[in-house]
């Protein structure tokens, strides 16, 4: 007891000891009304943290102390950390279950996994197995009454005692997740924490609740953690689905808070718009835990809904993943305070801790659910991945095949979103041609459709267009290969064509063909190669680049160059040949470009000297302006691009800071956003701009081009009004306000994926070797092209290729340009670097940095 209480004594000196004004609340508000007793070693939030839950908004470090005290008490906890995110905050989950139980828990893991292995799974012995309860708290940084939630459940399961926990804990293995999004939850706890007042402030105009953007919803590129779980691009994703993997619970819970109603919600959700591969026993069951939820919160007097609002479509968020693997995903969305007590539309006061224990209850009757229901729980999941198999044999397209020797990065991160989710990827046995395609045995990679996870596997490959609804929570569509500008096809027969399984992608260096004191020349098809390009001009290194296919005769043999290739004269450098070439041998191989020497300038249809046909490139010195109007999300995405998988300085800029000597730093401004530019701002970006300033611009930011007048971007005329638009009437006042907010939600796009034709000869399209490619909409804005050379990428008559889009508007977007280029500016309609994981439009968006117009 010394040692308990020493470890105590211990992180409260740390400073978690810091006390708030009092509320008249302790731990029992929080807790099940049921009878029960509490160990007294285990130390209640209140003794830990020196005051009660809902009085401070903790942080991620009291949040992650409380959690190590309690492991370290209680023989009930083991602590995992499964990663890091990108601010060094560990990504902890607690295992909880029986002592007997962690004895043998990796027993118990082993057994539970054969559920998904439909060779392996007759043999369990389901009516002995112990249920695996997933636990995930705010994804979102600053819907946080879930993870204090996780504190409330964790100190419940760690002290309760009594018949019913014992059950809990001999028949379960509960996997808490405290927070899902550490560094967002952080920042919103130190904002609302400065900026509360001790008397009640119930204003929603007050600044505790009006956290300014981008706000803590977000990791730290300001993205959207719960749109990464099928794209797995983030850490935080990457260790979270690593870990989901290593057990494959069997309920899945995912707390939130929302703005959107004023009463608490839970899953199912909308029928119509659950997608059609997640099986209809999952919706039933669904609805069997619901009544578990409902009769804890008909306890404390809490009105919800469950039938409207939200769905069960989009793989990439938490509640919806595990759907299609044989488990079950619940959502949660608790009205949102935003701080501690805000009045809200409805004129009601939400609490910080009304919602806390909103969030708390429903996690006991989670895990009540689980283990009351438990043996039908697990024989629906071994019974969903045996009707898998029949499935998938009945499938048309029995596997794809992937792969090209011009894009192996690609290729390779396509393998990597694979490889997380445990899709098993074979190499392609022989050399085949599938209509206009080839694919090399050697570069080339094949998915048979057959396999245990062949409902997710489905759900990223196939293109749909047939849907139940035309409403969509999130997202239509979001096909992996399609985001990729994968060059790849459908298989109806994999018959001879699958070789060894490939375990771990094999790196294919790039290759520098030797030393030339004369020049050195390579293509820019592999992604990489603008990294290798931002090696060489940051080493000082000037760089010419090709505007037209060029051949020529290299050690005797004629070698073949595209669009966009680079030219390295070492002649007149500040290098010398020999600097020149260990730049080259430092960074080639890692970018897996092929660099040729060359003694010549003589070419066999255009001379290396040509001053007409290789123009001087310069180096990107680019800021995204960010404040007022930004889009964060977007312009994460693009920061992200940069820094992460290119590693090339972006500045962000605050609008405040713009002035002709701070702009005088950058040759290129990034514009994401309809900003609420002054004149003053406004006027400094036009004068740099006519100075020779390069601009990017993305989305609504067409509005700001033309309010600044750097261009002039012309609307489409409407070929017609959308159906849907029609079908609201004109005098709404008999219709119910839900009912007319639903009837506008279908007059808009919801994320639909399109196929632009590319003029693979524009700079937007250098290195990208195919003549199509697809981008991603969700935009209801339709342009019109100023010249018939002015749009690089125009959408195709008939463009749609996977999502749900109205006639009327397929119509209005038929042929419309998608890239809109002008003297020192682009224009991109659509999101170039949507969720962090669209390759094909990523390129085209890199290429408008390193070879503007």
């Amino acid at each position: 007891m010394s040692i308990q209480k020493s470890i105590l004594n211990l992180l409260f000196l740390l400073g978690f000891g810091i006390q708030a004004h009092a509320q008249n609340i302790d731990i029992s508000y929080f807790l099940p009304q049921e009878k029960f007793t509490c160990r007294p070693e285990i130390p209640t939030p209140q003794q830990f943290f020196g005051f009660e839950l809902g009085e401070q908004h903790l942080n991620y470090d009291q949040v992650t102390a409380y959690m190590q005290a309690l492991v370290q008490l209680s023989p009930r906890m083991a602590l995992d950390v499964a990663g890091y995110t990108y601010q060094r905050r560990p990504l902890i989950f607690v295992k909880v279950t029986s002592p007997d139980n962690h004895k043998k828990l990796e027993q118990i893991r082993t057994e539970h996994l054969k559920l998904s292995k439909p060779t392996l799974s007759g043999a369990c012995n389901t009516l002995d197995m112990p249920v695996v309860v997933w636990l995930g708290y705010s994804v979102h940084g600053n819907e946080t009454s879930a993870v204090h939630a996780s504190v409330v459940a964790a100190y419940f399961l760690a002290a309760a005692e009594g018949p019913e926990i014992d059950e809990i804990l001999k028949n379960s293995v509960i996997l808490i997740h405290p927070a899902l999004n550490p560094d967002g939850m952080n920042r919103f706890a130190t904002w609302v924490n400065a900026n509360r007042s001790f008397t009640r402030v119930t204003d929603p105009n007050s600044r505790e609740f009006r956290e300014p953007l981008p706000s803590s919803r977000t990791n730290h590129y300001w993205f959207d953690l719960n749109r990464d779980w099928l794209p797995v691009q983030m850490p935080e994703s990457q260790a979270r689905m690593a870990y989901y993997y290593q057990w494959r619970p069997t309920v899945v819970n995912d707390y939130h808070e929302h703005l959107a109603s004023p009463n608490f919600y839970f899953s199912p959700g909308v029928l119509k718009q659950t997608h059609n591969l997640i099986p209809p026993a999952n919706r039933d069951l669904t609805m069997q835990i619901a009544q578990y939820h409902a009769k804890e919160l008909d306890k404390i007097g809490t009105i919800y809904y469950t039938k409207e609002d939200y769905d069960s479509f989009y793989p990439g968020k938490g509640s919806c993943l595990p759907n299609f693997h044989g488990a079950i995903g619940i959502l949660y969305e608790q009205p949102s305070p935003r701080g501690f007590f805000q009045e809200r539309a409805d004129g009601l006061v939400r609490s910080f801790t009304s919602a806390i224990r909103n969030q708390a209850y429903c996690s006991y009757s989670a895990i009540r659910a689980a283990i009351a229901m438990r043996t039908q729980l697990l024989n629906y999941t071994r019974d969903s991945y045996k009707e898998v198999q029949q499935i998938a044999k009945s499938d048309p397209i029995q596997g794809y095949v992937f792969g090209s020797p011009q894009t192996r990065h690609i290729d390779h991160e396509f393998f990597k979103i694979l490889e997380q989710h445990q899709i098993e990827v074979y190499q392609l046995n022989k050399s085949i041609k599938i209509k206009d395609r080839s694919f090399e045995k050697e570069y080339a990679f094949v998915v048979p459709s057959l396999q245990d996870d062949y409902r997710l596997l489905k759900v990223m490959m196939e293109k749909k267009t047939d849907y139940m609804d035309s409403m969509f929570y999130d997202v239509s569509s979001w096909t992996l290969p399609l985001a990729f500008n994968l060059h790849y096809a459908e298989l109806n027969n994999i018959d001879g064509l699958i070789g060894a399984r490939i375990h771990h992608f094999a790196e294919v260096n790039g290759l520098l063909e030797g030393k030339s004191d004369y020049a050195y020349v390579f293509d820019v098809h592999e992604f990489l190669s603008l990294k290798l390009i931002h090696r060489l001009q940051e080493a000082g290194i000037r760089l010419k680049t090709a505007t037209k296919p060029f051949r020529l005769i290299i050690n005797g043999t004629e070698q073949q160059f595209d669009y966009g290739a680079i030219l390295l004269p070492v002649a007149g450098q500040f290098c010398t040949s020999d600097e020149i070439f260990e730049v080259l041998q430092r960074w080639v191989p890692e970018t897996k470009v092929t660099v040729y020497p060359v003694c010549s300038s003589f070419g066999v249809d255009m001379d290396l000297g040509s001053n007409r046909n290789f123009l001087n490139m310069k180096q990107p010195k680019a800021a995204i302006i960010y404040g007022a109007g930004a889009n964060y999300n977007g312009a994460g995405s693009i920061w992200h691009l940069l820094d992460q998988r290119l590693q090339i300085p972006l500045t962000l800029l605050e609008n405040s800071r713009i002035s002709p000597s701070v702009l005088a730093r950058y040759n290129t401004i990034v514009l994401y956003g309809n900003y609420d530019f002054s004149k003053e701002e406004s006027d400094h970006i036009k004068a740099w701009h006519e100075a020779g300033g390069n601009i990017i611009a993305i989305g609504e930011s067409w509005e700001t081009v033309n309010k600044i007048g750097l261009a002039t971007i012309q609307l489409k005329e409407a070929a017609s009004k959308p159906a849907e638009q029609n079908s609201v009437p004109k005098d709404p006042v008999y219709l119910p306000y839900s009912d007319i907010q639903f009837l506008v939600a279908r007059s808009k796009i919801p994320g639909v994926i399109l196929e632009s034709r590319l003029d693979r000869s524009s700079p937007i399209g250098y290195g990208v070797t195919s003549s199509t490619v697809p981008s991603f909409r969700t935009s209801t804005s339709f342009f019109r092209a100023a010249t018939p050379y002015s749009s690089p990428v125009s959408y195709l008559s008939a463009p749609l290729m996977s999502g749900c889009i109205s006639d009327a508007h397929l119509k209005q977007i038929s042929g419309s340009p998608a890239v809109l280029t002008f003297p020192r500016l682009v224009y991109f309609a659509d999101d170039p670097a949507q969720w962090a994981y669209w390759f094909g439009t990523m390129r085209l968006f890199l290429n408008a940095l390193f070879f503007p117009l």
